[in-house]
Parts: structure tokens; sequence; C-alpha cells
């Protein structure tokens, strides 16, 4: 096929003869040659199955994916593990797919329901004598997989899946051959969120509910995240949108690749919960195990975007044209612009992603890695922050919002208007009242991720004397770098224009993901419902462009302090510069209204964010393709 530019990567048919691989499995064997096929994939996942190939005369057999209705197998890797393992694994995996969800499930459970037969006949014949003697049954693939069923029997959006799963549950923890993990079995989603509060499997509206459908067709589960950000399924929608596209479809980088760079993102806010899920993602794609020991392991072209990722974390008003020059300057690792755009914007999505995922408190779900330091369900007794906690009793905080819903209603409240350029600039400054902790300061708090996995804590090292370690205040007065005036290069016209000439379907997802989270509004406060909040929503977004060091030059900045309550500015800062230092004190202290409120602040404060961060990016590849014209 002819290659499109970006260098997309094509898979070429193979012949295959399909067979059952056994009698009760739903994945088919393939029989090609591996080395024709061992390539990274630009599919849906959606669109994907999950096979076994064997290749013809060897006992070799690879794990990979096959599209729905093509010959091209995907993402091959030798098959380490035993059988029984993988067929477990691909069952799991096309529970995803409606049309082979009830093979699978019926499968799924009977594989166990045969393991749980093993044991019982293992008991009753043990210290039996003679031939009879049953042999002790082989459980570790079935015990590796004992979480993820726990977590079917709860957060799955398919009611068919949940009354299958839950009693067999049931039967593996009345079996003491079987390990259940107790004390992770029902952890909240948020610790700082009340469980009431948030949309579950069985009791939500029909938005949420058709978003859960669609998350789990995607991934496989309703992750803690997108229960959380159901709260306001409408931005949701567009937030998967982006989220998926980025990661799952078409685009130059290899899906093994994307994963890791998220996980390098990750790394910078030492946020576990999206490392742990998107880790997982990079090794179920046949990434390499070894690229997570650390930076030294790994690949050179992958090792140049430490500082970049850094740089865009922390202080993106830092980044250069010689930054991006120093990245696809010609050479066997260099990176091609359409390459380097797709991985910037991974970055950016991802740094921004944390700030809501750390300012809500979102736990890990029981199924990833051995949740080791996740909030479990007695550890989470004191979740939920509404407007009559004792920590908001004891702040004395309770007015926080009555002075800014009482100014919202008041029909004669009109934001200050002044055309002194100077005069706004001062403003802009004297928008930022909240004092950064210093860098040393952040270190010492942050737990790091290196005791997890090598690579965070390798990300957190300098690359280089010039690698940034962590948030530094914009200074208006620096001489190193000046503000970002959004009337020199703004998202509609430049960013956006920049952005979609090397990746025209995330400049337009994102583009409408933006507009989503600016226009989302229920006018309420609280239990006060009629009130326009625009000018309140406004001033988050444009405080959080400041803490970036973007001017918007049609903004009068002394409204945000205005209308922003120093709690609420407190609250965004943190989880825009510092996310990984978020409590659930700052959280409470923001009173008087619901959690889905506290929620659409985050949700402003990371678009912003995300938005902020574009236009130092784009703006850094638009002056570097004008400087070699």
């Amino acid at each position: 096929r002819e290659r499109e530019r970006g260098e997309k990567r094509f898979l070429p048919p193979v012949p295959t003869n399909f067979t059952k691989i056994r009698s009760d499995s739903t994945r088919a064997v393939v029989n090609p040659p591996p080395a024709a096929v061992a390539r990274g994939d630009t599919l849906s996942a959606s669109k994907l199955v999950h096979v076994l190939v064997q290749v013809p005369g060897s006992s070799q057999v690879y794990r990979g994916r096959k599209r729905k209705g093509m010959d091209i197998c995907l993402d091959l890797v030798p098959l380490q593990d035993d059988v029984d393992d993988q067929k477990i694994m691909g069952l799991i995996e096309n529970l995803r797919h409606d049309d082979e969800r009830a093979s699978a499930l019926a499968t799924l459970v009977a594989s166990y329901t045969e393991k749980l037969a093993e044991v019982a006949a293992a008991a009753t014949q043990k210290g039996g004598k003679g031939k009879g003697k049953a042999p002790a049954p082989k459980l570790s693939a079935h015990q590796r997989h004992v979480r993820t069923l726990m977590r079917l029997s709860v957060q799955c959006p398919f009611e068919s899946i949940r009354d299958a799963v839950t009693p067999l549950v049931q039967r593996l923890k009345a079996c003491d051959a079987f390990t259940i993990p107790q004390s992770t079995t029902a952890a909240f989603p948020s610790v700082y969120l009340a469980p009431s509060d948030i949309p579950s499997m069985t009791e939500c509206a029909a938005e949420a509910e058709a978003e859960f459908i669609e998350a789990f067709r995607a991934d496989g589960r309703v992750s803690h995240m997108t229960q959380v950000m159901a709260c306001h399924p409408e931005y949701l929608a567009r937030f998967r949108e982006v989220h998926n596209w980025m990661l799952w479809d078409e685009g130059p980088l290899p899906l093994p690749e994307r994963q890791l760079i998220a996980v390098m993102a990750c790394g910078r806010h030492n946020c576990r919960y999206l490392a742990e899920i998107h880790t997982k993602h990079f090794l179920d794609l046949g990434g390499d195990r070894k690229w997570l020991k650390g930076a030294a392991h790994l690949p050179p072209k992958l090792r140049k975007l430490i500082k970049i990722n850094a740089v865009l974390a922390h202080q993106p008003w830092r980044l250069t044209v010689d930054d991006i020059a120093e990245l696809v300057k010609s050479g066997v690792d260099s990176w091609s612009l359409t390459e380097l755009v797709q991985a910037l914007s991974i970055l950016i999505h991802f740094h921004a992603l944390q700030s809501f995922v750390l300012g809500c408190g979102i736990t890990i779900e029981s199924d990833l890695n051995d949740t080791k330091g996740a909030p479990a369900a007695d550890d989470c007794s004191d979740a939920g922050g509404d407007s009559g906690s004792a920590e908001a009793d004891a702040s004395g905080c309770k007015s926080v919002f009555v002075e800014v819903r009482d100014k919202l209603r008041a029909e004669d409240t009109v934001d200050a208007d002044d055309d002194d350029e100077a005069a706004n600039l001062q403003e802009f400054a004297d928008a930022e009242t909240e004092e950064a902790l210093s860098q040393q300061e952040q270190q010492a708090i942050t737990p790091t991720l290196g005791q997890w996995f090598p690579l965070y804590e390798c990300s957190l090292l300098s690359a280089g004397a010039a690698c940034i370690p962590g948030h530094e205040d914009f200074d208006i007065k620096s001489k190193e770098y000046t503000i970002f005036r959004t009337q020199d290069f703004s998202w509609a016209d430049q960013c956006y224009s920049t952005l979609s000439r090397y990746c025209p379907e995330i400049a337009e997802l994102v583009d409408a993901e933006f507009s989503s989270i600016t226009q989302l509004t229920y006018e309420t406060i609280g239990d006060e419902v009629g009130i326009n909040t625009f000018k309140f929503r406004w001033a988050i977004w444009n405080y959080t462009l400041r803490t970036q060091g973007v001017v918007n030059d049609e903004y009068m900045y002394r409204n945000v302090n205005k209308w922003l309550p120093r709690e609420v500015k407190s609250l965004v800062k943190t989880n825009v510069c510092y996310p990984q230092l978020s409590t659930k004190v700052q959280w409470v202290k923001v009173d008087n209204i619901k959690d889905s409120e506290r929620v659409h602040i985050n949700l402003l404060s990371m678009c912003a964010r995300k938005q902020a961060v574009f236009l130092y990016a784009m703006n850094a590849v638009s002056q570097f393709v004008t400087s070699r014209e």
C-alpha cells in the first residue's frame, strides 16, 4: 500500500490456516512465519482479537492480536508463560467484543469450574493409596487472574458478566486452594469523593452507562478514573476519544512505544495509578521488559525524550527551538516531525491527566500489579468531602462559596474592564498569590516511584545540567524567558493549525475536548440552581494559564482574585503545578459545593494546563519549521 505522510506502518496480509487451539477456546491458531508479522501496529484496539500463533514444524507459540475480518497478526511475542495463563488472558480480553463475549464468558467460567472440581477431587482422595490418588491440580495460571475476576464482578457494565462471575468469585473465596486478596476487594474509586457521589455500574445515568460500555469495549475495564470522570459524561465522551486515539489508533508511533512514553510522563508527577495501567499495556503489547529497568536500557531514540519530558511537565516556558532541533536532527535515532508531534501530544496529555487523577484522589484498581500502596476499602471510610463533613467544620471555611454564589446571583455585577495593557500585566502578576514550594521541598515531600519501577526513578534524574527537576513559578521579570501572549500564538489559530499539519485527528479531537469543557455548565453551585457560573469557570481557566506563564490578552486578570477564593486557587495551583502533593484537606476546604463540582474544577484546570503546554510545544515546532525554510 502507498505510505501516507507520517510514515504510517502498514502490515502485509499473511496467508493463514485457522483452526481451534482447543475445542473450548475462543482463540484461533494461525500458521504464518513470525518474522513476517512481528511488527508494531496502528490499528484500533477495539478491532483486535487475542490470538495464539504457532510456527509450522515448531513447538514455539507466539502471543499476539488479529484484526477482525483480516488475516493480519500484530505484536507477536514468544510465549514464555504456560498456555493456560495465555488462554485465560485471551478469554478475558475477548469479553470486550460483543460477538465473542458470550462464548468467552462461558469458557472462562467453565475453566475455573473445572479447576475447582479438580481441587475437590484431590481433596477427596487425599491420603488415598495406590494409583487412584489424584495429582495436585496446577492452579498458578488461574490464581494470577483472580484479582481480575474480582474486578469484573463489581466493575463491569455488562450484567451478564457480573451475574456469571460473582458466584464464581464466591466459590473461589470458599476454596482454600485459591488465595483471595481480601483487603482490595472493594476499594473505592476515590479517597476524596463520597462513594455515593460516584456513578457505579448498577446506578448511573444513561449517558454514563453508555460511556462505561464503550470504555469496557475499548479497554476491557471501566477504570476508577473513568468512573470519577463520569460525573460529567458529556465531557467524558470527548476525553475518551482523545485518549484512545493518541494511544490506540492510527499514527506513526508503534503502540508499545506510545505506552512507554505515557509511562515516562507519569514519572514526572509520580502518578502510580496511570503508571501501573500503561506499564501493563506496554507489556501486553509485547514491549521489551528491559526498557523498564532504567534510562540506560531505553532505546537511544526514546532516551532523547527525557529532557523535553521534564521541561513540558514543570516549566514549559523554557522549551526552545533548539530542543526541537536536537530531536529531529539527522541521524539513526532522529525523530521525524510527525513522530515527534505525536510523542509531544502524549506527554502533554499525560502530564495534564495526572493533575486530574492525583487531584481527585483516584485509587488503583485491585487487579493492577499487587496494589501495594493502593487505598483499600477499609482505608477509605472517610472518603468523600461534602459540605457537612467534619473536616470542613474543622477548617473554619464554611463560607468559601457563599460569597461567590452571591456575587454570581447579583444582576449588577460587572467584570472589571481596563484597556490599560500595563495595568493588566500587573494584575496578571498579582493574580498569583499562592507561593510555590521550592524544588527541594517538592522532592522531599514527594514519594518516589523508583520503588516500583526503576524507569520512573531514572526519568526523575537529571538528563544533563539543563534538565528540570521540578516546578518553579513563572517569573514575569525573568530575562531568561518572556510571557507567552495568546494574541501572537493562540490555540484557535496558529496552535491548532500546527498540530493539525502533523496530527490532524488529534488536533480535531483535542479542540472538541476544549470546547466541551469550557461550555460545560449546569448553572448550579451546591444546592443553588439557576446561577450563571461562566465568570467563575473562566477565572479558573485563565488562572491556570497564568500559572503556566500564558497571557490571554482578552481577559482582565483582576477578575481572578475577584471570583476565585484562596482555597480554590490553592487547589488549582497544587493540581496543576505539583499534583503529587494534592491532599484531601485542600479538597474539603473548597466547601459548600458538591463533589461533582469539585471534579468539574479539576477538569477545567486539567484542560487549561493542557492547552497552555500545547501552545508552547506547537510554537516551538512552528518556529523550527520556519527556521528551516
